[in-house]
């Protein structure tokens, strides 16, 4: 009988400190949510992500591609697309951001471009201890990767997922659809005083290989190679496509009259398409290849034209 109630004074000591603990608040330890970023860094977040800066355009639509578009509380200067994003607090604009006005804000995760931010800043930020994340995608699997990873680390997996998958079945869709189209040999000019493009490493890039275009310059070094006309010449590209940032001023057909030598120019394939759809990583990237596609099938349609008439 005492053996008895032994055991029954055991279980209840028990279930009263089980409830002790349960009144008290006691949580088992939140496991941290881990990502590794595009400098091959391991980010983590213990408690939920809530005050979010992002650094540049195309990091801000990332962060929100992600599902952390309630989380960002400041952007960069030139950070524009969502809509939201224009009513937010500036911290500045490459190469003049301040250090002063993110830390004011107390961010508990900065999201940084790793291949335009200024690197002194973003060092010093991570010494006095903030939680940088860093992106720098420079192709379609790039990007879906880097919204998957930021979810991880925002706590917003699900969404990111989601917009995620729904970006690659997008860039599948395309890439089905021109992936036997006849080649096009494209010039991009992404400046004209100097003259400027891009190689092989750069989203403009892929996108033109998306649409089954050839990048007459993926070979150059570096990311965003200085070239001359005589070179352009040499490429004789079918088709030039400008930014529109670069034609705010200057009219791409009136400058590029004197060179009807080259077959895009002496065959009205002069294209422009807006900067921030086709340069930025970020899931619009896609809808600027899309445009640039429609571009190039002009130039397919009137080669084709050429070849029947010949016969």
């Amino acid at each position: 009988m005492l053996s008895n109630l032994r055991d029954v004074m055991k279980h209840a000591v028990f279930f009263l400190t089980f409830l002790l603990f349960a009144a008290s608040g006691y949580a088992a330890p939140v496991k941290p949510r881990c990502a590794v970023d595009d400098r091959n860094r391991t980010v983590c977040a213990v408690k939920p992500v809530q005050r979010i800066i992002s650094l540049a355009p195309g990091v801000t639509e990332l962060v929100y591609a992600a599902g952390g578009g309630d989380k960002v509380i400041a952007v960069d200067d030139h950070s524009d697309y969502p809509d939201a994003v224009k009513q937010l607090p500036k911290v500045g604009g490459y190469p003049n951001t301040s250090a002063e006005a993110v830390l004011a804000m107390k961010p508990d995760l900065l999201v940084i471009w790793s291949g335009g931010n200024d690197s002194r800043l973003s060092t010093q930020l991570e010494k006095i201890g903030l939680n940088v994340f860093y992106a720098d995608p420079t192709d379609f699997d790039g990007i879906a990767s880097a919204i998957r990873r930021l979810g991880t680390v925002m706590g917003t997996a699900a969404v990111a997922e989601k917009n995620a998958d729904a970006f690659y079945q997008q860039y599948e869709a395309i890439r089905k659809q021109y992936r036997q189209s006849e080649p096009v040999k494209v010039f991009f000019e992404i400046w004209d005083n100097p003259l400027m493009t891009v190689n092989g490493g750069q989203i403009i890039s892929q996108s033109i290989e998306l649409c089954g275009g050839v990048n007459v310059f993926a070979g150059a070094r570096p990311r965003v190679p200085q070239v001359s006309i005589e070179a352009v010449l040499a490429q004789n590209p079918d088709a030039i496509v400008s930014s529109e940032i670069v034609q705010k001023d200057h009219d791409i057909h009136r400058r590029w009259q004197p060179y009807a030598q080259i077959n895009a120019v002496k065959n009205g394939f002069l294209f422009t398409i807006p900067g921030d759809l086709i340069a930025r990583p970020t899931p619009r990237a896609l809808n600027g290849a899309e445009v640039l596609c429609q571009q190039l099938d002009h130039v397919r349609a009137a080669k084709q034209r050429t070849a029947q008439g010949k016969h």
